[in-house]
């Protein structure tokens, strides 16, 4: 703080011991000598503040300036000013608060803010970006595997077509031989009836043709049988429909459909389904999924073997819910490989048959489209067994994409 006279360049009269610690001045160097000779404003400030003190107006509100230390350096302050008498000759007071930190902090703060501001932008715009890209790579990548699980379908639909060819095979070539071997007793029965036939060769012949056709209707009936299974898994795996069914047909009918790749391995598939075990759900995927973990335990779990057995079972709870389980006594899964199994394109029979989409299509179908969950345990050398926890009526599907499957609350 100083004082100064009022009016004109007078000289100071007095500044305390805080002037002296700011500007670096003795207080003897200061006294008698005015502003314009202590130099201490810089020139653009002191105009403006001389005309205030010429014109006797009061600073309340303080104003910053640019001043000068003793050493020359320069110091940003806060003035505030203010008139008095004494005895009838009015002074100015000038009280000056240090604040050249305060704004360099400020300014560095300020400066911080819109670097961190223009960083933040670069960072969103840059992270919008691989977002775009992200989001990009993602469809493409739906895309492929959309393509690949098609493809997959329509090869498990090709084996089944092959599967089913090759079971019609046998009772139709049964029928034929049977009915051309029908054909020709006909032929010599009607060559002995124009000279004449005796009640044996009337007998045998009825016989010959009862067996005929007994042997026939059992081969046709078999390949209708085929034909049918084939005609309602091709339905279900291809529409998705949903329906009440019986669980045990429908597990009948995918093992009938895997009969040829089951009949050409040295392996036992055996089923324990309750007769009165129904459901009200989607048996295209449903049987798809068993279809898989069949395949899988046929392909992978057996390695090395040339004996095993796959057992499926199933049972229902009083919550609405039932256990299907495929269990097979096989060289089991490395547990290293158990948090992988479901994961799109993981197997390890690679350029060898695999394609690494069978257990991702069965985790799919099971917690998507059929609403429930599936569990793996397995332990090396002893087999691997899957538990299909399933709704028996199934969550309605989305009506579109932007609607979400509806999940049942109840767990077991």
């Amino acid at each position: 703080m100083c004082v100064i006279p009022f009016g004109g360049d007078y000289p100071v009269k007095d500044v305390n011991d805080a002037f002296e610690i700011l500007f670096r001045r003795q207080r003897a160097s200061v006294i008698g000598k005015t502003l314009s000779q202590l130099a201490l404003f810089e020139p653009d400030a002191l105009p403006t503040l001389s005309t205030s003190v010429l014109a006797g107006i009061s600073i309340k509100n303080s104003r910053e300036f640019w001043m000068r230390r003793g050493d020359d350096a320069p110091v940003l302050v806060e003035i505030s000013m203010n008139s008095f008498d004494v005895y009838g000759e009015k002074f100015t007071i000038l009280a000056c608060e240090d604040i050249t930190d305060k704004r360099r902090i400020e300014n560095e703060i300020r400066e911080l803010n819109a670097n961190l501001e223009r960083r933040v932008v670069e960072r969103t715009d840059a992270l919008r970006c691989a977002n775009q890209e992200l989001a990009s790579t993602l469809e493409t990548l739906r895309r492929a595997q959309e393509e690949l699980v098609g493809s997959e379908k329509l090869a498990a639909l090709g084996s089944l077509v092959a599967g089913v060819a090759h079971e019609l095979n046998t009772p139709i070539g049964n029928s034929l031989m049977v009915a051309s071997t029908l054909v020709d007793l006909t032929h010599v029965f009607k060559r002995q009836l124009e000279d004449g036939v005796t009640r044996s060769t009337l007998e045998r012949y009825i016989t010959d043709a009862g067996k005929a056709g007994d042997i026939l209707v059992r081969n046709l009936y078999r390949a209708a049988d085929l034909i049918t299974s084939f005609k309602q898994v091709a339905v279900d795996q291809t529409s998705s429909q949903r329906r009440l069914f019986s669980l045990l047909e429908v597990v009948s009918e995918i093992l009938l459909t895997l009969s040829p790749a089951i009949k050409k391995s040295s392996f036992n598939v055996t089923h324990d389904i309750p007769a009165t075990l129904t459901m009200d759900s989607y048996p295209g995927p449903l049987g798809q999924a068993l279809a898989n973990l069949v395949n899988n335990a046929l392909i992978h779990g057996f390695e090395g073997r040339d004996r095993g057995s796959i057992a499926i079972s199933a049972q229902a709870d009083v919550s609405g819910w039932l256990e299907l389980c495929v269990n097979d006594d096989g060289v089991g899964i490395p547990s290293e490989n158990l948090k992988r199994i479901y994961d799109p394109f993981f197997t390890t029979k690679l350029g060898a048959g695999g394609s690494g989409l069978g257990l991702n299509i069965t985790h799919n179908v099971v917690t998507g489209i059929l609403g429930g969950r599936i569990q793996v345990s397995s332990k090396l050398g002893a087999g691997t067994s899957f538990t299909l926890n399933l709704p028996v009526t199934a969550p309605q599907m989305p009506r579109d994409e932007n609607t979400v499957l509806t999940i049942p609350e109840t767990m077991p």
